[in-house]
């Protein structure tokens, strides 16, 4: 989501915020991507990616496109704190229905467990990869991918 007029900066460790459940709100989380990224937008243009949707919530699903942005956009104001002057720009919608990993409780265990198996296995060029290990944002899933091209490649030198 675009915003026209909106007079917002972020400190410049923050890249947003995350809305907890007890909120009722559809929006979960916003990240303010014209302070990550200044050069995607005009000056008086502050851009957002707006998550909407959570684990046994799935109101969002039941509404249309043109007022999900309605809804939505209204929330993001409200979040923000942006005045009521700040103007809806362009909007981009991606539903990505059942997209993000659930971790159930005890799931770093789990998965350290199989780590440890495959160690203890002797099995030099088998390691894992992927969003399940640690996290289902990009960051962590190109993360865990590194770090396991890492692995193999010590492994094959010794």
């Amino acid at each position: 989501m675009a915003f026209k007029g909106a007079d917002y900066r972020l400190d410049g460790k923050i890249s947003g915020v995350l809305i907890p459940r007890g909120q009722g709100l559809l929006t979960t989380a916003v990240s303010v991507s014209s302070s990550k990224w200044p050069s995607w937008a005009s000056g008086d243009e502050l851009l957002t990616r707006v998550s909407v949707g959570r684990f046994g919530d799935y109101r969002h699903l039941d509404i249309d496109d043109s007022d999900l942005v309605d809804l939505v956009g209204n929330e993001t104001l409200s979040i923000l704190g942006l005045s009521d002057t700040t103007e809806l720009g362009h909007t981009k919608i991606f539903r990505w229905n059942n997209a993000l990993a659930q971790f159930r409780p005890h799931h770093n265990e789990l998965i350290g467990a199989i780590l440890l198996d495959i160690a203890n296995a002797g099995l030099k060029n088998i390691t894992l990869a992927g969003s399940y290990l640690s996290g289902s944002g990009v960051p962590s899933s190109l993360g865990s991918g590194r770090k396991a091209a890492t692995e193999i490649q010590l492994a094959n030198k010794k």
